[in-house]
């Protein structure tokens, strides 16, 4: 949850609306990465092993002192994590804790398109 109204990510969060639990334009969903990938306001094309495609923005930063050598999460091994709203997420997303219903597949690539 982004709650600092005058950082940043919390500015970029607020050109998007949610859709099914999930910040977007229409086109990028909302997430934080490491600050590796890019910075707030870069555009990402990601690739999944199941060739999935989709797009994101980044919206947010993991701090640094959470990531590990890979730039995933020290606790959970995530790389990317949605920024959702939960009062509209899918019930069945809330309860597996994750998007992979959604999303299926491991990462393959993420290209910054900006």
């Amino acid at each position: 949850m982004i709650s600092d109204t005058t950082s940043q990510a919390y500015q970029q969060l607020q050109s998007l609306y949610v859709e099914n639990g999930l910040y977007t334009d229409g086109k990028y969903i909302a997430i934080a990465l490491a600050s590796f990938y890019g910075h707030i306001g870069d555009k990402f094309r990601i690739t999944l092993s199941s060739d999935q495609v989709f797009y994101a923005i980044m919206c947010d930063t993991k701090q640094d002192i959470h990531i590990d050598s890979t730039y995933a999460h020290k606790v959970d091994g995530s790389v990317i994590e949605f920024i959702v709203d939960i009062k509209t997420m899918n019930s069945r997303v809330l309860e597996e804790g994750s998007l992979n219903s959604i999303y299926r597949g491991s990462i393959v690539k993420i290209e910054r398109l900006q």
